[in-house]
């Protein structure tokens, strides 16, 4: 399935289409739950893939993967078109993708989570979990992430997983570093609970690293890393 998003204007928070009908509203996650708690007749949709869904969610939420294919046919023969439709996904930006898409084949009354479920739960707003290990702490906003690498001279991600032997094999190394450098700073993100920062960077194998240098990538690799090969990337 192929998905052609529209082209929309941003006026106070209220997308509109061509001839200034309202396509979707976006709204800060008080106002989100506000507005839903008084429209007992509206459906809260998680538009994230059943994993992430699974490991913690907004109560009362559907989980309908924006990412499965031929998801317009599930959608439309799940949900009416007459339906007032709030959305979550991970990150705002996605949700808004998929308000857009909706919106094009005729849904109306979209409202969109600003800042996405990862703003939501480092708000400190309520969520059900599934998953006894989660914790809003190892959610990794993307607008955080921006602002970290740039932090120090020096940022290097070590992206990882809990049953990644060389990341746990790795990670003394990379305390050690961190705290031996004033000019670097060790970024460590499980991706099990970052699939926004999984997808946008394309990390494919655990450990992966990125370094940066006042903001900007300088290097990237996979696999087990000693310190010494990681400190010579420090030029």
């Amino acid at each position: 399935m192929i998905k052609n998003y529209v082209l929309f204007i941003l006026i106070s928070f209220t997308f509109k289409g061509t001839f200034g009908q309202e396509l979707f509203t976006k709204k800060s996650a008080q106002d989100f739950e506000k507005s839903f708690k008084a429209s007992p007749e509206a459906l809260l949709i998680d538009l994230r893939s059943p994993k992430e869904y699974s490991m913690a969610h907004i109560k009362k939420s559907i989980n309908a993967d924006f990412m499965m294919n031929e998801f317009e046919e599930y959608f439309t023969r799940r949900f009416n078109k007459k339906n007032t439709l709030f959305l979550y996904s991970q990150s705002e930006e996605d949700a808004v993708n998929a308000a857009q898409y909706l919106s094009e084949i005729g849904y109306r009354g979209i409202t969109v989570l600003a800042g996405g479920f990862e703003k939501w739960v480092t708000g400190s707003r309520p969520y059900v979990s599934n998953d006894p290990n989660f914790s809003a702490t190892k959610i990794f906003p993307l607008d955080i992430y921006f602002r970290k690498i740039r932090e120090n001279k020096y940022v290097l991600v070590s992206y990882y997983t809990e049953e990644c032997s060389s990341c746990k094999n790795m990670s003394q190394s990379l305390y050690n570093i961190d705290n031996q450098r004033d000019d670097l700073s060790v970024v460590r993100i499980d991706i099990d609970y970052n699939q926004t920062l999984k997808r946008r960077y394309d990390i494919q194998n655990t450990p992966t690293f990125i370094l940066y240098r006042d903001g900007k990538q300088v290097w990237r690799d996979s696999g087990f890393q000693s310190s010494e090969q990681l400190i010579s990337r420090l030029k």
